[in-house]
């Protein structure tokens, strides 16, 4: 069996993956205009952590790797 590295992904998997949750979240947050103020506010929170999960991807964080 070959050792697989896990602690790096090739740009264009970065690019797809970061842009495709930030337009997720950016979808969710649009999404979460004139509804109640606890669907509203979770929509945002959720729609935030996902955006924040894209910027995370696009940049490589450390804490997204398998050890």
């Amino acid at each position: 069996m070959s050792s697989v590295d896990n602690t790096k992904d090739c740009l264009a998997c970065r690019l797809i993956s970061g842009f495709g949750l930030i337009a997720m979240g950016a979808y969710i947050l649009s999404q979460s205009k004139n509804r109640r103020k606890i669907e509203m506010n979770t929509m945002r929170l959720l729609s935030g952590g996902i955006m924040f999960l894209g910027i995370a991807r696009l940049s490589n964080a450390s804490f997204l790797k398998s050890k």
